[in-house]
Formats: structure tokens, C-alpha cells, sequence
């Protein structure tokens, strides 16, 4: 294809690409490349090859009108769920990122299309195995080759596939439960919390620390009162979870009312066949 156009939002999509069609006489330099990630940017710049970021193709009007798509989503998502039940917030606040997600996907690809009109498109498709019991977007979840087939079956715009195989693998802070770390911590928590009240607070951003702090202080018996914090960040390997261990066993021994205690959503059991099954009844009750 001459004048073509290719995004590309993952190294190893860039991989693929220069193994497939890229490798062809001519290609790379007939095809106007977007590189959707800041990663990817480094990756082309570091090869040497030209490509063009989104920002010329995502202006104020584009934010605009996804942010207003994604909002018109929500409601009629809320509506759907009528009454609600037991993780339908959770379910309404995590795919607010996947729809801005999706928009910002469709606005910048619809923007480079009607900007630069290319006789062609190749499209990445997905040839990787998706866990789709996870409300959150992870590396696995490629939506736009799907987002541009579309696309250019509708508009008779010619494409070209190449397929992407393997890619990174996300690590979770709820599927790497270790039962052993899992009793050392639910251990150390309940003798140190069974004698005096919680304050749990779900992030640390945003300035929460402080306004727990400053309600419990308010409290009359404000010194029987502990913080919390939930850490959902993954462990990644056994040393860093024995690691991570002791220093939220030091910070119980030297526990003062102005500490908040992090406890590590992977130390606990997580039940993922009973999430599950509510996560169906919710899928079954919007379709």
C-alpha cells in the first residue's frame, strides 16, 4: 500500500509491524506511522524511525466531544443497573477509564484518518489469550485493531493486518495471592487491630491521608483509633513480597498515631469464581 498509515501503542506491536509488513520493500517509508505511547515513541526514536505523536490529533474539540460520549455511557450504563447491587460502583467507576479509553482511541484515529486521508491502513490484530475477569484494561486488551476494521470496512478503506503473538504479562495485584504471606499478614493485622477501631482509607492520593486524619483527630477517642490504607500495588516475585512483609512489620512496631499501615490487597485470599459469577449477573442484566 503507498500513503498508508499504521498506530502502534505497544513495543511489540512495533515489533510485529517491522517483522511483517514493515519488512517490505518501501513500506516504511510510504506509511506514516502514530505512535500512541510514550514508550513507543522511545522505542522508533531509538531505531531511527520518523513517526508522529497524537497530540496534532487530539485537540480541545476532541477531548470535548469523548468526554461528553463517555459521560451519555455512564448514564445510560446507571440506568441499566437498576437497582444496584454488590459491585455495580465498583463495576460504574472502573470502566470510566476503559470508555475515556476507548474514545480517545476513535477520536485520534478518526482525526489522523480525515487529516492525512491514507490509501490504506494496517491494523494489529489481537492473537493473545484476553482474561476477561478483570474490570481493568490490561496489556493484553488490544481494542483498536478491532476499532479500525470497522472502520475501514465501512468506509471501503483498504487494510493489511499483521498479528501480535505474545506481549508482557501484567501482573496483578489480586491474582498473585501467596497463602503463606496471606497468614503472616492477616496474623500481624488482627492482633494489632482487634483491640481499637479502624479508619480505612482506600487510596493515599488526592489528600485522603490528611482528612482522615484530621476527622479521627476530631473524634473524642481519637487515640483508639488506627489508619489503614489498602496497597494494591503486585509484588511481582517472593523476595519482594517478604521484602514488603517486614516493612509493614516494622511500621507495626513502631506504630504511632501519625503512621497509616498499608495492608497488601495480595496477602489476602481473593475468591475470583464467586467475582466472577457476580460480574456475569451483571453482564446478563445489561445485556
Amino acid at each position: 500500500m503507498t500513503n498508508s498509515v499504521v498506530f502502534l501503542e505497544f513495543i511489540d506491536e512495533v515489533e510485529a509491524f517491522l517483522a511483517g509488513p514493515g519488512s517490505k520493500p518501501g513500506v516504511i517509508d510510504n506509511t506514516t506511522i502514530i505512535a500512541l505511547s510514550l514508550a513507543t515513541q522511545v522505542y522508533l526514536k531509538q531505531k531511527g524511525i520518523p513517526f508522529h505523536t497524537t497530540l496534532p490529533y487530539f485537540n480541545n474539540s476532541s477531548h470535548s466531544r469523548a468526554l461528553t460520549q463517555s459521560e451519555n455511557w455512564l448514564k445510560r450504563l446507571e440506568h441499566f443497573l437498576e437497582p444496584k447491587q454488590p459491585l455495580d460502583e465498583e463495576l460504574i467507576y472502573s470502566i470510566r477509564f476503559l470508555f475515556n479509553y476507548l474514545l480517545w482511541l476513535c477520536e485520534v484515529a478518526f482525526q489522523v484518518i480525515e487529516k492525512l486521508k491514507p490509501n490504506g491502513c494496517y491494523i494489529s490484530k489481537n492473537n493473545l489469550n484476553v482474561d476477561g475477569s478483570r474490570w481493568s484494561i490490561t496489556k493484553k486488551d488490544r481494542f483498536l485493531g478491532d476499532i479500525l476494521a470497522a472502520y475501514c470496512h465501512e468506509n471501503l478503506l483498504e487494510s493489511d493486518d499483521f498479528h501480535i503473538t505474545n506481549c508482557t504479562h501484567d501482573a496483578s495485584a489480586l491474582t498473585d495471592h501467596n497463602p503463606i504471606t496471606a497468614k503472616m499478614v492477616i496474623n500481624f493485622s488482627y492482633r494489632f487491630f482487634k483491640k481499637r477501631k479502624l479508619a480505612v482509607i482506600s487510596t493515599l492520593g488526592y489528600g485522603m491521608d490528611a482528612v482522615a486524619k484530621k476527622l479521627t483527630a476530631e473524634c473524642e477517642d481519637s487515640d483508639s483509633w488506627t489508619h489503614i490504607s489498602l496497597d494494591f500495588e503486585p509484588p511481582h516475585s517472593r523476595f519482594k513480597q517478604l521484602k514488603r512483609l517486614a516493612g509493614i512489620r516494622m511500621k507495626y512496631a513502631n506504630y504511632s498515631q501519625d503512621n497509616i499501615l498499608p495492608l497488601p490487597v495480595w496477602a489476602f485470599p481473593y475468591h475470583r469464581e464467586s467475582v466472577t459469577r457476580s460480574q456475569a449477573k451483571i453482564r446478563q442484566r445489561i445485556q
